[in-house]
């Protein structure tokens, strides 16, 4: 069962724009992979980048050697796989796994604690190393500490890595150079539109899930989301993703009503990285938990709520204006994919590059060489376990004398259409409770959409639209220092400083394209990061 419904005023933008999608064939034109449906400035890329709209000849061949390599893995005594890329390359798999109820860990972070992490039980450890480029910093950084320590513990390389990239890829090579197990990925797929190409199926199919049945399912929803008819749930949602006007550009995807547990993770990325861009774009925003101001979110002019069943869910119609998206996960991924592909033709915006993503990247290298910048570095203000600084010229520094003054100055630095992100540069594994309660606080304190990430895998997700989407985000970075650092074989840098490179890297971009930013660290996250949550109690207290 797949099924898309519109609620309230989004149902009249439904109503208004899908008869023309069905007349312009807008759903036949993808299936039949028209580069032209987004321009000719766009068409340039898109025609190197619709693998993903009919997946099945390229991924249908990769399940007997998955079947394959998993029977052999588990003959070879790997009771345990690490998914190491970041993105694209690794949250489908993560949304899968979970929503089967199978093990697989994700490496998509440069902080220690999760790098180190992956160095025990090395015997029975496989890491699957994924990226498209076969570059990608995370994935070259977690390959570089495991396969030093699998070395140095006597054991053969061949049998503890697996590669996954595109064709004459840095990461192909290396594979070579190994003899490492390959599984080539198809170029024409770039990596938010993976989920049901080699970057989704690899890693899942090992961990044990039923591949074969994801991908017939998928087939199955594709066969709703190619029909040029008023019904095509694609179409429905993508017109309702993009088409009111004033433009309802903040999406609410509430994770805590469906059984697809985490699968909101993987929508962010896709929405982001297709829509965010020239000024445009949705802004998503996963809920972690209900909260106090959910009513008044309901009454926001700018945001538009969405809704995810599972196809056991029991209905649930949203108060405000929005949208309920109802499938299988295999269904969910294949709507979604055409789904963001029609709403970014009604925006007018190119799906598949990522113009703003390398900007942080470039300013977190130029940070480790010490090469001299233009921005500058603010001055820190201590407040107990933590130190605080304001990137940009938002704030008054005379007005900010703690935390609790840095956020009534970043509220008035807010206006009626503002959302706010808070980026966590931690060990999302040990710290992972902090999320939610990170996230509802900071709602309740600024009453607008509230955005959570996980540095520095939200760079490669959300971060393109916070960059290059509506200018319209205020930003908090919370940098956990690190206790017990770890050396990259290789580089001249350790895991913490590349962490924090990172992070102050993000806060200078965005800083200089006129964002907001407050910028916390907490020296011992033990003791910082409950801190940060008890001032942000004692704010909520007193408004």
């Amino acid at each position: 069962m797949l099924s898309t419904t519109a609620h309230l005023e989004t149902e009249e933008a439904v109503n208004a724009l899908v008869p023309q999608l069905v007349k312009d064939r807008v759903a036949s034109r993808l299936a039949a992979k028209d580069s032209s449906l987004w321009g000719k400035k766009a068409a340039l890329e898109a025609v190197h980048r619709l693998g993903w709209a009919n997946p099945f000849p390229a991924s249908g061949p990769l399940i007997d050697p998955i079947i394959e390599l998993r029977d052999e893995l588990k003959e070879r005594g790997i009771k345990r796989i690490i998914l190491a890329g970041t993105g694209g390359s690794t949250l489908a798999s993560e949304v899968v796994s979970r929503a089967a109820g199978v093990e697989l860990s994700v490496i998509d972070s440069t902080d220690p604690g999760m790098l180190a992490a992956t160095l025990t039980h090395l015997d029975s450890t496989l890491m699957i190393v994924a990226s498209k480029s076969g570059s990608t910093l995370e994935m070259d950084v977690a390959f570089r500490v495991f396969s030093e320590a699998v070395q140095r513990a006597g054991l053969r390389l061949t049998e503890h890595v697996l590669v996954i990239t595109d064709p004459d890829s840095p990461l192909e090579q290396l594979a070579h150079q190994h003899r490492l197990t390959m599984f080539t990925a198809d170029p024409t797929v770039g990596g938010r539109f993976s989920a049901l190409a080699a970057f989704g199926l690899v890693p899942t199919g090992l961990a044990g899930v039923d591949v074969e049945r994801l991908l017939d399912e998928a087939m199955a929803a594709q066969a709703e989301c190619i029909r040029d008819h008023r019904e095509n749930p694609a179409l429905i949602l993508g017109a309702a993703l993009a088409g009111q006007h004033p433009q309802r550009n903040k999406l609410v995807i509430h994770d805590d009503t469906t059984h697809l547990p985490g699968f909101s993770a993987w929508i962010e990325q896709l929405v982001a990285e297709s829509t965010g861009k020239q000024g445009l774009g949705l802004v998503p925003t996963v809920q972690l938990a209900s909260s106090a101001e959910d009513a008044l979110l309901d009454e926001a002019e700018d945001v538009l709520h969405v809704y995810l069943q599972g196809t056991n869910d029991g209905a649930h119609t949203p108060a405000g204006p929005g949208i309920t998206v109802t499938g299988s996960i295999a269904a969910q991924f294949m709507v979604w994919e055409y789904a963001v592909a029609v709403a970014c033709r009604l925006i007018g915006v190119n799906p598949f590059d990522q113009p703003d993503v390398e900007t942080s990247k470039v300013a977190a290298r130029s940070l480790l060489a010490g090469e001299p910048g233009n921005a500058q570095t603010p001055p820190n203000i201590a407040d107990g376990p933590v130190r605080i600084a304001a990137y940009g010229d938002w704030a008054n520094n005379a007005n900010i004398t703690d935390l609790s003054s840095a956020i009534e100055e970043l509220g008035a630095a807010s206006t009626s259409r503002s959302y706010v992100a808070v980026n966590v540069f931690a060990d999302r594994n040990k710290h992972r409770e902090i999320a939610a309660t990170l996230q509802t606080a900071l709602l309740e304190i600024f009453k607008r959409p509230t955005a959570f990430g996980w540095g520095p895998r939200f760079l490669h997700s959300t971060g393109q639209a916070h960059k290059g989407g509506p200018a319209e985000g205020i930003f908090i970075h919370i940098l956990a220092g690190t206790v017990n650092d770890i050396d990259i074989p290789g580089l001249d840098h350790t895991g913490g400083e590349q962490l924090a490179a990172q992070a102050t890297g993000d806060a200078r971009v965005l800083a200089g394209r006129g964002r907001p930013v407050l910028m916390i660290k907490a020296d011992d996250p033990a003791v910082g990061l409950p801190y940060i949550v008890d001032k942000l109690t004692e704010i909520l207290k007193r408004s």
